[in-house]
């Protein structure tokens, strides 16, 4: 894709789109019942095995469909940056559009090694053996815990940016990640 091709294009590839907004709601989902049943529930609780299932299942999912979105991305021509005048929130803005391709990444890669450390898809999956009295002594749990406080943040981040977009600068900035043509 050469420069002046990406300058024309108006919206995202329909691809990039369904995968956006998918991915933005399985993220969300998974952020929450991370933060708050996963977090909360003990794991000698039946429920927790379930929760456990869907959370790695949905993580997998992300991490696959993230990595399908990334090739997307840089096979498709997508419209121009919205940039400012202001070098420093450009530069911003470039690193969070990336990081919402590392973040997720790695959150995905830290998730594995713990469900490794811990032996889960035995657990989880096939029933053979228990989980562990607490997941807090292992690094990866840690490093898990981190990357899901930084994803939500940047998440936050990204869609208060799209709502200034939308409703202070007026630049119909929103339409570029619709399905709609027009």
């Amino acid at each position: 894709m050469n420069k002046q091709t990406a300058m024309t294009v108006k919206r995202y590839h329909a691809a990039l789109v369904a995968l956006h907004w998918l991915l933005a709601l399985l993220m969300v989902v998974e952020l929450g019942l991370g933060s708050t049943f996963l977090k909360h529930t003990p794991n000698d609780m039946p429920e927790k095995l379930l929760a456990l299932r869907n959370h790695m299942a949905a993580g997998n999912l992300i991490l696959i469909l993230t990595l399908i979105r990334l090739a997307v991305r840089l096979k498709t021509a997508h419209p121009p940056p919205a940039y400012g005048t202001r070098v420093a929130w450009n530069q911003l803005t470039a690193a969070g559009h990336y990081a919402l391709y590392l973040l997720p990444v790695l959150a995905a890669v830290s998730g594995l090694a713990l469900a490794v450390q811990t032996d889960l898809p035995q657990v989880v999956f096939k029933g053979i053996g228990h989980l562990p009295a607490d997941f807090s002594g292992h690094a990866a749990r840690a490093a898990h815990g981190l990357l899901a406080k930084l994803l939500i943040v940047l998440i936050a981040g990204h869609a208060l940016a799209a709502l200034y977009h939308q409703f202070v600068r007026k630049d119909g900035l929103l339409r570029r990640m619709g399905f709609k043509q027009g």
